[in-house]
C-alpha cells in the first residue's frame, strides 16, 4: 500500500505536468526498484488511475522496456543470480560426482557394491527428507540466510568425506552433503521471485537449471582430471573450500529483501503443508514427477 500510494503521488505530479510525465515515471520506477521494491510493476497500479492521468498503455510498455534495461537489472543479476547459480552448480556436481570417483573409492577402501549404493542413495535420502523443513525455513528466514547456513553444512560434509577411511565415514559425509545442498535450487527460485520481475522469472529459472547442468558436466572429465592430479580426497577439500566461499558470498552479497509479508507461526505453516497434501491437483502431478525424477537421478548419479 505504501508503494502504491507513492506511485499514485508521482502519477498525479506527472498529470499536472504531462510534458515531464515520461521522465517522472522512468526515474521513479528506477528508484523504487533500486532501493526497496524490486518486484513492483506499473501494471500493479489501478488501470483507471492510469487512464485518468492520461498515461497510455503504449507509454507503460515503453517505460517497462527502459526499466528492464536499467542498471539495476545488471546489479541484481550480479548480486542475486550469480551467487545462487554458483551454489547450485557446486551442489549438482557433488550430487553426481560418485559416478566418476567410484572406481577410486572401491580400489582404495574396498567398498562393496552395497556400500557404494548406500553411499550414493543416502545423499538423496537426506536431500529429499529435508525439503519440507526447508520450505518452512525459507518462509521464515528467507533464501539468503537459509542457503548460506546450509552451504556451511556442505563444507562440513565434504571435509568428513575427504578425511574418511571407512564406509561409515563416507556415508556420513554424503548424508551431510545431501542436507547441505538441499536448498541450492529452491532457495534460488525463492530469491528470484523476490528480486526479479515476473516476466523474467522463466528465463532466470532456466538459466539456473543450466548452471546445474554445468555442474553435472564438471563432475565428469574435469573431476576425473582433478582426481588424477590431487586425488579424490583433494577434490573434496576443494569442494569444502568453495562451499565456504559460496556461503560467504550469498550471505554478504545477496541483498536482504525487506517489506515482505510476515510469516505466521509454526502451526500456520504446518497447516499450509497439510493443505498441499490434501489438494487433488498435487496428487495429479506428484506421482508422474516422482517417477520421472527418481529414474532420471538414479541413472545419472550412479551410472
Amino acid at each position: 500500500n505504501a508503494v502504491r500510494k507513492s506511485c499514485e503521488a508521482v502519477l498525479w505530479a506527472a498529470y499536472l505536468d504531462r510534458r515531464r510525465a515520461s521522465k517522472s515515471l522512468t526515474d521513479t520506477w528506477y528508484r523504487l526498484r533500486h532501493f526497496s521494491y524490486p518486484t513492483v510493476h506499473i501494471r500493479d497500479l489501478n488501470e483507471s488511475l492510469l487512464v485518468r492521468f492520461g498515461i497510455s498503455s503504449r507509454m507503460v510498455r515503453k517505460r517497462r522496456r527502459l526499466i528492464t534495461k536499467s542498471p539495476f537489472m545488471n546489479t541484481t543479476l550480479l548480486r542475486v543470480f550469480l551467487p545462487f547459480a554458483t551454489g547450485y552448480m557446486l551442489g549438482y556436481m557433488v550430487r553426481t560426482v560418485n559416478a566418476v570417483i567410484a572406481p577410486d573409492l572401491v580400489a582404495e577402501l574396498g567398498l562393496s557394491a552395497g556400500d557404494l549404493g548406500l553411499m550414493t542413495s543416502i545423499f538423496f535420502a537426506t536431500f529429499a527428507s529435508f525439503q519440507l523443513p526447508l520450505g518452512l525455513l525459507l518462509d521464515r528466514f528467507g533464501p539468503r540466510r537459509t542457503e548460506a547456513g546450509l552451504m556451511l553444512i556442505t563444507a562440513v560434509g565434504a571435509t568428513i568425506f575427504a578425511v574418511s577411511h571407512t564406509a561409515a565415514g563416507l556415508i556420513t559425509g554424503r548424508a551431510l552433503l545431501g542436507l547441505g545442498t538441499s536448498a541450492c535450487l529452491m532457495a534460488a527460485m525463492t530469491a528470484f521471485v523476490l528480486w526479479f520481475p515476473r516476466e523474467r522469472i522463466p528465463l532466470i529459472n532456466g538459466c539456473q537449471m543450466a548452471a546445474g547442468g554445468m555442474g553435472a558436466l564438471l563432475s565428469t572429465i574435469p573431476v576425473a582430471n582433478a582426481a588424477e592430479l590431487i586425488g579424490w580426497r583433494g577434490v573434496f577439500w576443494v569442494v569444502a573450500g568453495i562451499s565456504i566461499l559460496v556461503a560467504i558470498m550469498i550471505f554478504t552479497v545477496v541483498p536482504e529483501r525487506t517489506g515482505t509479508k510476515k510469516v505466521g507461526g509454526l502451526k500456520e505453516q504446518l497447516s499450509g503443508i497439510g493443505h498441499i497434501f490434501t489438494s487433488p491437483l498435487f496428487w495429479r502431478i506428484a506421482p508422474v514427477s516422482i517417477a520421472s525424477q527418481s529414474s532420471f537421478i538414479a541413472v545419472q548419479s550412479l551410472w
